[in-house]
């Protein structure tokens, strides 16, 4: 095939053991067989085949390095460019391909990350080097110069400067600003080594009045001005005095002044940065001066007509994202600018009219939790503390302001003052609060790219939720929060509310129904005493943490669960061509399981759910109403917020995950599967249908945080050849009129596949003794075969089960520990 000879060339030009090269081949295999399953067919055309070689190279390379058995072990030595101009593949369109893929297929959690880092370290990158590129030409003259090749000379200086100081003193910060900082002071590091005669206006005049008064700052003034007029001033000279000029004075002296017009040694810088990037495999910043097309975005934007500012001082700059993600916290801090890090005197009053102590335990909670933040913000990115301090001075500003608007809030609303005390008396709530404004701080900080961006949620890092878990807060309890948040703050940016949203739907979906969790506490106390006084229509009881507050957001929350589960339902409904009347049997399941049965959602998705009900529900009713799980799957993974991982690891039960069909069959069948049969009656009363709170109007997309592990147990093995002797989950009919046994979730065009690639050649070692019995795919519609004869059943519902062996079959995750196999043996047969 193409491919094959293509990774064989990409290899050689790489210089890479032919380990590497079976590796790859192996990879590229094992996506064309999982494209085959999942769609029939293979997507890819002709021209990918560069950018399929690519990547399963750079797949096979990262394996390779993480199943090394000893860190000292170097294996085979490569970067990220180097493979990508092998292949010459553009670097975003290699990204965009890997992240399909790892959505399809599940990558494995250090590519993951692998991944991520260099997502993000490309955009920021990207958007500083433009951002240097087009202030470089606002600073130097670029006509009558005696040797053009000096300004080359200074351009790669300073950007030599600026990438080994990142490396030094921002190595694992992913933030925008403070990067972008340090860029402006190396910048007005090599402006002030630069003769007068090759700065434009105002430098020239900057420079020189710098020279006559040594603590001046006009040059670092005039180029964050030529920048942006937004950017905060003080923000940039604490960058300089806690970063840049520590990094200077540690520099060693013969390496400064080196040149006749006072510039650093290049050469020095050069060789610093190789060293640290041939180290992390990662993206060669360096070649941002080179002008390399494999790193240039494919599609650059144009600026609109008047996108431009400071047109007196000079030629004008477009708009870019770095300009306005420097915009946006500029508005944060315009936005806090009345506020203080302390309580302000009317807070103060406020609070002091609900206890006599209340001030106290808020500041001394506050400086109890800077220790804790600043800590874990130290250990996640190794950032300086000024760093730390500035971010948890912000969200200290933000939750005073929050805290007052809350308080007021209240007043107005006639609440009662005991409501008030009890509220403001938690210790949970302030943190809650608190947590909130430095998650909203944080997304400020962030580089916006576009308008569409993905909030950072699940992903590691200072990602959501890690301020909850450094300061001990619950998802669930943080969910009380976010509404009231977005309401008491109406200058919140699109970005801030967008990502709170996406944050709220990741909690009602998963996050809040984990082991442990006070949701699950509170519903199960609510559930007990409603069938205590027997009293269906009984409105919700008090959780045992007490408190009448706790009540109210026990019913909101199940509410805004029904919201999204319906919603959910809905979308996955109108492709399957559901009925209405279906539709709303199928919420009446989903809805019983989220008020009445926490036992199934502990642990588990909402999603997860929804599709067995969908399932179910399908399975109980008409032939014309009957859907396949793989259609339910498929579709379900279109959804805009769907990960195949939802349905691939779902909790069974003591540590243990597995495919849906194993959840469905063993856990959720002989959990509901009286309810569901009762569905089948007319006179069965269907729930109401949610309605929908205005916050829940517009949806954003949410990243669930999951992680992929090899399956413990099949998920294709039969459901009562794994059932324990004497479950309660005994097969009876009506059982069997719900379990899925005839099902195959694979499609024909594999049988073609693995008859060209598994028939083709013999295997390696002949003298291997051929498994004689091995069970392979079947193709067709009549469940699975074995080569020997098979068992017979007299019971026809059990032998019915004994065949479900192939039961909605998926891609299973690859073991980070498997062994490199012959391509010629990739026959999946099992």
């Amino acid at each position: 095939m193409a491919w094959v000879q293509l990774v064989e060339e990409c290899i050689s030009r790489l210089n890479l053991p032919k380990l590497i090269c079976q590796r790859s081949r192996m990879v590229l295999q094992e996506w064309i067989q999982l494209e085959l399953t999942a769609n029939g067919e293979v997507s890819w055309k002709e021209k990918d085949n560069a950018l399929l070689t690519v990547c399963a190279i750079y797949t096979a390379l990262i394996e390779y390095r993480t199943e090394m058995e000893s860190p000292s072990e170097q294996g085979p030595r490569f970067t990220l460019l180097q493979i990508l101009r092998a292949g010459n593949v553009n670097l975003k369109k290699f990204l965009q391909f890997m992240n399909d893929i790892g959505e399809k297929y599940q990558h494995s959690s250090t590519m993951k990350n692998c991944l991520l880092g260099t997502q993000r370290k490309y955009v920021i990158t990207i958007g500083i080097y433009k951002t240097f590129d087009r202030l470089m030409e606002h600073i130097f003259e670029s006509s009558g110069q005696k040797d053009p090749s000096e300004s080359t000379y200074r351009r790669r200086v300073c950007w030599c400067l600026f990438l080994v100081a990142k490396v030094t003193v921002l190595p694992e910060n992913t933030e925008l600003i403070p990067a972008l900082h340090l860029m402006l002071c190396c910048l007005e590091y090599i402006v002030k080594q630069s003769p007068l005669f090759m700065l434009k206006e105002p430098f020239r005049t900057a420079n020189s009045e710098e020279r006559l008064r040594q603590d001046s700052l006009s040059v670092l003034t005039a180029i964050n001005t030529a920048f942006t007029s937004d950017s905060d001033m003080k923000e940039l000279e604490s960058a300089q005095t806690n970063h840049f000029h520590p990094f200077i004075q540690g520099l060693p002296v013969e390496v400064l002044n080196q040149t006749a017009d006072g510039l650093p040694r290049l050469k020095y810088f050069e060789r610093k940065y190789r060293a640290e990037y041939e180290l992390t495999a990662d993206i060669d910043e360096m070649a941002f001066l080179d002008d390399d097309p494999l790193l240039k975005p494919m599609e650059e934007g144009s600026p609109s007509p008047d996108s431009t500012i400071n047109t007196e001082t000079g030629p004008s700059i477009p708009q870019t994202p770095v300009r306005n993600s420097v915009r946006a916290v500029q508005s944060l801090k315009t936005l806090l600018a009345s506020a203080n890090d302390r309580p302000s005197d009317s807070l103060r009053l406020l609070l002091s009219e609900y206890g006599a102590n209340l001030v106290n335990e808020v500041t001394n909670r506050i400086e109890e939790l800077q220790n804790t933040f600043l800590e874990h913000y130290a250990l996640n990115v190794r950032a300086s503390q000024t760093i730390a301090k500035t971010r948890y001075r912000l969200g200290v500003r933000l939750y005073y302001r929050e805290l007052d608007q809350i308080i007021k809030r209240e007043r107005e609303r006639k609440v009662q003052r005991a409501s008030i005390v009890s509220l403001l008396s938690e210790d949970i709530f302030h943190r809650c609060i608190l947590a909130c404004s430095l998650e909203v701080v944080k997304v400020y900080y962030e580089y916006n790219a576009s308008p569409t961006q993905e909030s950072s949620i699940g992903r590691g890092g200072l990602d959501f939720p890690w301020i909850l878990t450094i300061f001990n807060v619950h998802p669930y309890d943080f969910c009380r929060v976010i509404e009231t948040f977005i309401r008491e703050e109406a200058q919140l940016s699109e970005q801030a509310i967008k990502h709170l949203t996406s944050v709220e739907e990741f909690i009602l979906e998963s996050e809040a129904w984990k082991e442990g969790s006070p949701l699950l506490e509170a519903l199960r106390a609510k559930i007990a005493n409603t069938q205590q006084v027997n009293s269906p229509g009984c409105s919700v009881v008090g959780s045992s943490g007490g408190g009448q507050h706790k009540d109210v957001f026990l019913t909101k929350f199940l509410m805004k669960a029904q919201q999204l589960g319906f919603k959910r339902l809905e979308r996955l409904s109108q492709p399957l061509k559901l009925s209405g009347d279906i539709t709303h049997r199928i919420w009446t399941c989903v809805d019983h399981c989220i008020r009445q049965r926490p036992d199934l959602l502990e642990g588990r998705h909402l999603d997860q759910i929804i599709m067995c009900c969908i399932y179910a529900i399908c399975r109980v009713g008409s032939a014309q109403n009957q859907r396949r799980l793989k259609e339910i799957a498929n579709l379900y993974e279109k959804m805009p917020h769907a990960d195949s991982s939802t349905y691939k690891q779902v909790r069974l039960g003591a540590g243990e995950t597995g495919h849906i069909i194993k959840f469905y069959n063993d856990v959720f069948v002989p959990a509901m599967k009286t309810f569901i049969l009762s569905q089948h009656s007319e006179n069965h009363p269907n729930s109401p249908v949610p309605h929908r709170s205005p916050s829940q109007q517009k949806s954003y997309k949410v990243h669930p945080n999951f992680t992929v592990s090899p399956l413990r147990h099949s998920p294709f093995k039969s459901p009562d050849s794994q059932r324990q002797p004497g479950s309660s989950a005994a097969v009876t009919p009506r059982t069997a009129l719900l379990l899925n046994t005839d099902e195959e979730f694979i499609s024909n065009k594999l049988q073609n596949f693995n008859k060209t690639y598994g028939t083709s050649s013999k295997r390696k070692n002949d003298s291997q003794e051929p498994v004689k019995s091995r069970k392979k795919l079947n193709m067709g519609d009549g469940g699975s075969t074995t080569e020997g004869s098979r068992e017979q059943s007299s019971n026809t519902d059990v032998e019915n089960q004994s065949e479900a062996r192939s039961i909605l079959r998926t891609k299973l995750p690859r073991s980070p520990s498997s062994q490199i196999v012959q391509c010629q043996e990739f026959q999946h047969s099992i």
